[in-house]
């Protein structure tokens, strides 16, 4: 037996001699989805015929403003030989999201900067970064990430960036933002 009373919205409300059944649960997910969509249709000011997958893009007011974009990319650095254990990236819209994991095992140059190039896309707008974790500079404790160019620049300081002096074996990790 249904409920006999029913909330504001249409929703089941059991008395305690009511006896919900399946079709009363399956009909308030119903309800749920087209309460939804209808919400969902006022906030975007269009038409929302259900869920699309994120990778199709976001909407704003019925139009696709951005796409979504995931793979990897190629890293490399003038300063130290190293190998890379994953740098991938996540593009929406125009911005880019990235992160690298490289192992160093060895410095080229020591007076070359720690540079890295290979940036998936141009850059339009310089981003920033961080430093996630890294054993491979040596006493640098406050290193800032700019990435300008096509890019990655290591700063340690107003004027001095890093340099392969800087850098032992060890892994470095790092992410990264940038608008392309």
């Amino acid at each position: 037996m249904s409920s006999i009373n029913k909330t504001e919205l249409g929703f089941n409300q059991w008395a305690l001699s009511d006896k919900p059944t399946m079709e009363d649960f399956n009909a308030d997910n119903v309800l749920v989805d087209q309460l939804l969509a209808d919400t969902l249709n006022k906030t975007a000011g269009g038409t929302v015929s259900g869920f699309t997958e994120f990778t199709k893009g976001l909407r704003v007011k019925g139009n696709e403003v951005a796409t979504f974009e995931s793979g990897n990319w190629i890293p490399t650095c003038d300063a130290v030989a190293f190998s890379t254990s994953w740098a991938s990236y996540t593009k929406i819209g125009n911005f880019v999201f990235g992160n690298c994991l490289i192992k160093i095992s060895s410095t080229l140059s020591a007076s070359a900067m720690l540079d890295i190039h290979g940036l998936p896309f141009p850059i339009l707008r310089a981003g920033s970064g961080c430093i996630m974790r890294t054993t491979a500079l040596q006493g640098l404790d406050n290193v800032r990430i700019r990435v300008v160019g096509e890019t990655v620049y290591f700063i340690k300081s107003e004027i001095f960036g890093v340099t392969g002096a800087d850098c032992k074996v060890g892994y470095l990790e790092f992410c990264f933002f940038y608008m392309a």
